[in-house]
């Protein structure tokens, strides 16, 4: 397998060359062309890999929906009080937070409705807030003794979190369903109720943990149809779960070293022996970050259930590539950090190339054409192209007269 080269760490050069640098209110952020990240060998066919943010600070936890619109967090000088919420949409990148609180764990849906996590330092108040249409709401606020934490939210607006006490061994999974709270756990035990997840058929995923023992230990609750059950597992560090709207739910369990498992139709199966934070779409495609055994640093896998295989997607000596996501069009999207000496954090997207195919069936025919027609915007950017990305073939953000030119070449006639 041939390798990338990786970045030189002590330089900036591979992470500032060949990239074009704006503006953002205070910040230099750099936004990738779309060239690859590194020469790699087992990115999916008709897909490519672009550097999306290229940062001296953290730019982590980067989520994906399945318009190509990315929703992370960047901390922008040595404070953490400056972390601050980005979204990316085709070339565009946007800050959305321009205050002086913590704000983290962003996550977006298919509307482009954004969820994260805020502290408010001081006294310590923690709230979960909704932006939609420009604007931010607080769904769930909390004192000084409490913490709001782990947010999801689905194609239906609803949102799920963590709430529990800042130093305490319990806490709640919570729950917005657009009009009330609740609490979907019950506080009546020693147990952290964690890292929720949410399908669009309205169930809930999380694990309940006991982080207050040594060794501590958790196991995975899934919540459907108003019930609640346990999943079962021969392990017992059970973490980060994940479900699909086909109900398959994946999760991290530690064994000799860490692995993932899978739970589809009553069922619970190893899917790899070695891997972490794994991601789950509706094809049962999972994404994962696996340490590598040579270099010592995560790099990005990538599991295809429609031929059972795994594929080494980053292929990078010095930094750790970890929290991916992916979509139903099998996008992706994950952090990288390196340092010390000198630190780099970034985004990197995985995205299908831009062919003029617009169904991905393999041909340019008349039905990509009607597409075509039925997306064209005319010159200028416009905001949440989603679908009609895919015809936006000269990645300018619009669907006009040159895309047209572009697809008139590519036309296959059938």
């Amino acid at each position: 397998m041939a390798r990338c080269a990786g970045r030189r760490k002590g330089t900036a050069q591979s992470v500032s060359a060949r990239r074009v640098s704006w503006m953002i209110g205070s910040i230099a952020a750099v936004l990738g062309a779309a060239q690859s990240v590194c020469a790699q060998t087992e990115v999916p066919e008709g897909f490519e890999l672009i550097e999306i943010v290229a940062w001296p600070r953290y730019a982590f936890r980067a989520t994906i929906n399945n318009c190509g619109e990315l929703a992370f967090t960047m901390q922008l000088d040595e404070s953490q009080d400056s972390q601050e919420i980005f979204r990316y949409d085709n070339g565009s990148l946007v800050r959305l937070t321009h205050d002086d609180y913590r704000d983290k764990g962003a996550k977006i849906n298919d509307d482009g409705d954004i969820v994260w996590a805020r502290r408010i330092l001081p006294p310590s108040d923690d709230q979960i807030i909704l932006w939609q249409d420009g604007r931010e709401a607080i769904i769930d606020a909390v004192g000084p003794d409490e913490m709001t934490i782990y947010t999801a939210i689905n194609n239906l607006g609803w949102v799920a979190w963590g709430r529990g006490p800042q130093n305490g061994c319990n806490g709640d999974a919570m729950l917005w369903d657009g009009r009330s709270v609740r609490r979907i756990s019950k506080r009546d035990d020693d147990r952290w109720n964690l890292s929720p997840s949410l399908n669009d058929l309205g169930d809930m995923v999380w694990s309940r943990m006991n982080v207050c023992v040594n060794p501590w230990n958790a196991r995975i609750q899934l919540w459907s149809d108003g019930k609640r059950s346990t999943l079962p597992s021969a392990f017992t560090q059970l973490q980060n779960p994940e479900i699909n709207d086909r109900r398959q739910i994946t999760w991290s369990a530690a064994g000799e070293r860490t692995l993932i498992e899978l739970w589809s139709d009553g069922r619970t199966r190893v899917l790899t022996d070695r891997g972490l934070l794994a991601n789950i779409n509706d094809l049962g495609d999972v994404i994962f970050n696996r340490t590598d055994d040579a270099y010592g640093v995560a790099q990005i896998w990538l599991y295809r259930a429609a031929d059972g295989r795994f594929m080494r997607l980053v292929d990078d000596p010095d930094a750790n590539h970890t929290w991916p996501d992916i979509s139903e069009w099998g996008e992706a999207v994950w952090e990288w950090g390196y340092g010390p000496p000198e630190r780099w954090f970034g985004i990197i997207m995985m995205r299908r190339i831009r062919t003029g195919d617009s169904q991905f069936d393999g041909v340019i025919d008349a039905i990509d054409y009607a597409t075509l027609a039925d997306c064209l915007t005319g010159p200028g950017r416009v905001d949440r192209l989603c679908d009609c990305r895919f015809l936006d073939l000269d990645c300018d953000g619009d669907v006009d007269l040159g895309d047209f030119a572009r697809f008139q070449n590519a036309f296959q006639g059938r």
